[in-house]
């Protein structure tokens, strides 16, 4: 199929429609990522990201949409796209603009003056409260006294962008609804590449609570924020198991939090490996005391609500998840 004549092969009812998207300028991206690989975003009754490859002589080799519609090999969002691709390829020079706007980019922004690049990234910030976001978490210093309100105001301000009017966010959009959180979350790696364990610990449980708040008005169909949900106690535990790094008074802190944590309804459904990283924090027989306090009154709860507890936490192993066992 031939980008110039594709319309002899698409059944016409989806051309008129990808003519109509086309016209009213649905096509709000287009970009070549890789050589003859473009790749272009299409605003229909959701965002829709359609990639085309083509040959020298502009034969489609592959195409495809995410949209949801299956009854045709061609959607009207690719047909759009493609009318868009032809009349870009008719220029001589947009193909070379295309690439350019990619590929040199760097030595763009390079070629500008200091004061240049401090007006646009003042503008941008000013304009896109993403970038603002990102810019001040970039620049924050990992201290003892910072304020999580800043994270927590980057990661909220991605996943509000990239949410319905509903609040909902599709299947399609999870993966960029979390890019704060995964700049957070990146945050939290440094701290403890750096040796601050602690603050690597807070950033997760900052970043545990937003997604675990996210994941039920999501589709999280790839996993993606459950993912991210695995990558924080990871951290956590990791931060727990560094027994040389924290002293008693810390220790006794992160047992605590971890405690209020699995006992939290929003962080119901991870409670188990948050009381067995709570565990390995619980180093004496007060500790453990606490850490078996707060297992019974789960039990209690679930029992109350008439569901059983044997799925979740076998009462008889409880001493198995401790270091050594009981003293």
């Amino acid at each position: 199929m031939k980008l110039s004549d594709f319309e002899k092969v698409v059944p016409s009812s989806i051309v008129e429609r990808g003519k109509e998207y086309y016209k009213n300028f649905h096509v709000v991206e287009l970009e070549e990522i890789d050589d003859r690989f473009y790749r272009a975003e299409v605003e229909g009754s959701d965002y829709y990201e359609v990639r085309v490859q083509i040959d020298e002589a502009n034969e489609i080799q592959f195409t495809s949409c995410d949209c949801p519609f299956d009854m045709e090999a061609i959607c009207k969002h690719q047909v759009a796209v493609f009318l868009e691709l032809r009349k870009y390829l008719s220029d001589t020079n947009a193909n070379t603009k295309l690439k350019s706007s990619q590929a040199h980019l760097s030595d763009q922004l390079n070629a500008l003056s200091k004061e240049q690049l401090v007006s646009l990234l003042v503008d941008y910030a000013q304009e896109m409260k993403e970038v603002k976001s990102r810019l001040e978490v970039y620049f924050m210093q990992l201290s003892e006294n910072e304020d999580m309100n800043q994270y927590v105001k980057l990661i909220r301000t991605y996943a509000k962008r990239y949410a319905e009017r509903d609040g909902f966010v599709s299947y399609r959009n999870v993966s960029r609804a979390v890019e704060g959180a995964e700049i957070v979350l990146e945050k939290a790696w440094e701290a403890d590449d750096k040796g601050e364990s602690v603050r690597a610990a807070q950033i997760s449980f900052c970043v545990l609570h937003e997604m675990a708040k996210l994941m039920p008005s999501s589709d999280d169909s790839d996993g993606i924020i459950g993912g991210l949900i695995d990558q924080c106690l990871q951290l956590i535990a990791t931060v727990v198991e560094s027994e040389e790094s924290l002293s008693p008074n810390v220790r006794v802190a992160l047992l605590h939090t971890l405690l209020q944590a699995a006992q939290s309804e929003e962080l119901t459904d991870w409670k188990l490996p948050l009381l067995e990283i709570a565990a390995g924090a619980a180093q004496d027989i007060e500790a453990r005391r606490q850490w078996e306090d707060c297992v019974l009154r789960l039990e209690l709860k679930q029992q109350a609500s008439g569901q059983g507890t044997d799925s979740w936490i076998p009462r008889k192993g409880t001493l198995d998840l401790f270091p050594g066992g009981r003293n």
